[in-house]
């Protein structure tokens, strides 16, 4: 069970920049293959009514990547009921329809496809799936500061560039 501190500073950590004041925007990413269909929009029923979701196609020209880089923008105007639970669930639903890897980031955080986890977006990643391994969520700071939590997103980097080399040779724009 969170804290009111912790849900203070995870509250803090999600940013400002929505499209409706005084909401909550949440940064679903997934990566699938880029022959793939777009996966189709997480389950946000029993999220607050007022809860929007968009989608974006991210990256460069498919014939230059391998992958799709999608994210979905969730803005609501409250955390939702069982938080942890409720990430999990739609971290699980991008990887069960074809994302080799989804995570949650706070605003800012995404930098480098060529070098997606780093010691700087660790304590920045508050959730992760992949192929093979179940979601985890990390809302509170401290267990984004776990040695743990960073040895799990390093692996998603390892299987990740190991499937697709050719990613780490992507120049930032």
């Amino acid at each position: 069970m969170l804290t009111e501190d912790e849900i203070t500073d995870f509250e803090t950590g999600l940013g400002s920049l929505t499209s409706q004041p005084g909401f909550l925007r949440f940064l679903l990413y997934c990566i699938r293959p880029n022959q793939s269909a777009d996966i189709p929009p997480p389950d946000l029923s029993d999220w607050n009514p007022r809860t929007t979701t968009v989608n974006y196609n991210l990256g460069g020209k498919p014939a230059q990547w391998p992958v799709v880089l999608q994210l979905y923008e969730i803005e609501s105007p409250s955390l939702p009921d069982q938080l942890e639970a409720r990430f999990q669930s739609l971290l699980e639903h991008m990887v069960l329809h074809g994302a080799v890897l989804s995570w949650f980031m706070f605003e800012g955080a995404f930098g480098d496809i060529s070098n997606l986890f780093t010691e700087w977006t660790v304590p920045l990643t508050y959730g992760i799936c992949y192929e093979g391994f179940g979601p985890i969520v990390a809302v509170s700071y401290k267990g984004r500061q776990e040695k743990s939590w960073c040895e799990y997103l390093f692996d998603a980097n390892s299987i990740l560039y190991t499937k697709y080399p050719e990613l780490r040779m992507i120049k930032k724009d």
